[in-house]
């Protein structure tokens, strides 16, 4: 586990919750770049089955990463929300 202590200070939980958003948008980033690379290589000729499963196989992984990433995102959501304390229950029994 990434993050195996759950911080007390906020900015720190948010951080721990925006730091997984981040690679959210890392993921998505990296397929787009992906599709942008395949579509400058392009010569206006079909591809052949084994690029094109090639290049089917590469952005089902790079989907799969993204998927990935959006679960830990949200799942890290879902802590600090599990966490939250609000300020004034602080201290009270």
């Amino acid at each position: 586990m990434k993050h195996p202590i759950w911080p007390e200070n906020r900015l720190r939980q948010a951080a721990v919750v925006t730091e997984e958003g981040g690679e959210v948008i890392q993921a998505a980033l990296s397929i787009i770049e992906r599709q942008e690379k395949f579509d400058r290589e392009k010569t206006g000729m079909p591809l052949t089955a084994l690029e094109a499963s090639a290049q089917h196989e590469d952005l089902a992984s790079l989907e799969y990463e993204l998927m990935k990433e959006a679960a830990q995102t949200g799942a890290m959501a879902l802590r600090f929300l599990m966490n939250f304390e609000p300020l004034y229950a602080q201290g009270k029994s």
